[in-house]
């Protein structure tokens, strides 16, 4: 759920940017919700701009329990909790939806 030392996830009031489908086998899960988070230890990320999201898991990423200090600074989250999220508010109505990360 929680950075590594090296790449904490930063804290704070934030809002999701949307909700974009993935493969529920991928890194990233079934779900990735963009926040308007940005990492204070990376600048640049697999091509992105250190924006910090939640996210579902799958692959590799299931090799580190929920809960342990593994990720670059996202919410690592199973992918049957994103899911129900996103279909129980539905994709198109996440954006602007506040998150508060303590």
């Amino acid at each position: 759920m929680i950075g590594a030392p090296a790449t904490p996830t930063p804290t704070g009031l934030f809002s999701i940017i949307g909700a974009l489908r993935s493969s529920p086998n991928a890194f990233l899960g079934s779900w990735i919700r963009p926040l308007t988070a940005h990492s204070n230890a990376l600048q640049e990320f697999e091509g992105g701009d250190g924006t910090v999201g939640v996210h579902g898991r799958g692959g590799a990423s299931l090799l580190d329990p929920l809960g342990s200090a593994r990720s670059h600074g996202c919410i690592r989250v199973s992918n049957a909790d994103i899911d129900w999220l996103v279909h129980r508010i539905g994709a198109p109505q996440l954006a602007g939806i506040p998150v508060r990360v303590q």
